[in-house]
């Protein structure tokens, strides 16, 4: 299993809100990219960071493209984003699962 973290800085606060505001629709985007393990969305005030897990490289390099072109297109102001900073390896500690199975993660 692998892992990808994508920081996409220099977000204007209104992209970010409209981001946050269809957080279902990227989950269903992402939960769809074939060999998807597990993605996370988190907004900071360095930027809005995307992980996602995947079983290998493709999978991540696919969820990685799937976002971004969905983004470019549905959220006004993240085209002008540029490429994210990266950061990608091999996961070395996954307890996920089990939150998901002791309800500290809404499980989908």
């Amino acid at each position: 299993m692998s892992a990808t973290l994508r920081r996409y800085a220099s977000l204007p606060d209104a992209t970010l809100a409209a981001v946050s505001e269809r957080t279902n629709e990227i989950g269903t985007l992402l939960s769809s990219v074939p060999g998807s393990v597990d993605a996370l969305l988190i907004r900071t005030r360095e930027g809005l960071f995307l992980l996602t897990v995947g079983r290998d490289e493709p999978s991540l390099i696919e969820a990685g493209r799937r976002f971004r072109a969905w983004a470019d297109d549905e959220i006004e102001g993240f085209d002008g984003a540029g490429e994210p900073e990266l950061w990608s390896g091999p996961v070395l500690l996954d307890t996920l699962p089990a939150l998901h199975h002791q309800g500290g993660r809404d499980a989908t």
